[in-house]
């Protein structure tokens, strides 16, 4: 099983194994938007995926990504609520949207921490990143990837 590094590559890996193949595929064609503004590759994604080590992208990847999904307002803000509606529309494992919410919500402290990039959402991306990756200990990700 992989661990999970945040709710964008848990949402990935859900997405393969259990959302609709339209969701799936506009879910990925996001990621892969982020993934090659900030030239990375899937092949990056999935190393994060294996060893954990979310400083392997760039912070504005997870920016982008969080903030595509909902997660991120357009204050670069984390928003567990916004970030849940978006997520829903391409997961449907109700088991995995349970435990996901409870660790968004464990997750919600990353808008206490002060960050240099301003409304940018860059860091705070990454902070919620490494939340994830701290709260999942490997149970929710299947290994879809």
């Amino acid at each position: 099983m992989f661990k999970s590094t945040s709710l964008i590559l848990y949402a990935v890996a859900v997405s393969l194994s259990n959302a609709n193949e339209d969701g799936s595929k506009e879910f990925l064609s996001m990621v892969d938007e982020c993934a090659r503004l900030n030239g990375h590759t899937m092949s990056e994604l999935s190393e994060v995926m294996s060893n954990g080590d979310v400083s392997i992208l760039k912070p504005c990847f997870w920016g982008c990504a969080f903030t595509k999904t909902g997660f991120l307002n357009d204050k670069g803000q984390y928003d567990v609520d916004s970030g849940l509606i978006g997520v829903k529309k391409y997961m449907k494992d109700p088991l995995g949207l349970e435990k996901l919410e409870q660790m968004a919500r464990q997750c919600e402290s990353v808008n206490d921490k002060v960050v240099s990039d301003g409304n940018a959402g860059c860091e705070r991306g990454m902070l919620a990143a490494k939340c994830f990756l701290e709260k999942d200990n490997g149970q929710i990700v299947p290994s879809a990837l």
